[in-house]
């Protein structure tokens, strides 16, 4: 049986995710994030918090939005925001 491999945009991957309720629940929880969107979560006001929080925490956030499987690309995507 052949493996397929999707190659989805990762803002694409974060925006569905975020409207799944057990995440938009971890945000509120975890992170304070009351409006779980993407425009919230690339807005610059909020990379300018994301940006001051401590490596684990950053690293925490990222694999809450975008899972474990798309760390490196969401990591980059913060990054470059």
């Amino acid at each position: 049986m052949k493996k397929f491999n999707f190659n989805f945009p990762i803002k694409s991957i974060i925006e569905a995710n975020l409207h799944m309720q057990t995440i938009q629940k971890a945000l509120i929880n975890d992170y304070k994030i009351l409006n779980p969107k993407i425009e919230t979560i690339t807005s610059e006001r909020f990379l300018s918090i994301y940006s001051s929080w401590d490596e684990d925490k950053k690293n925490n956030f990222i694999r809450t939005v975008a899972g474990k499987a798309n760390f490196k690309k969401a990591k980059v995507f913060f990054e470059n925001k």
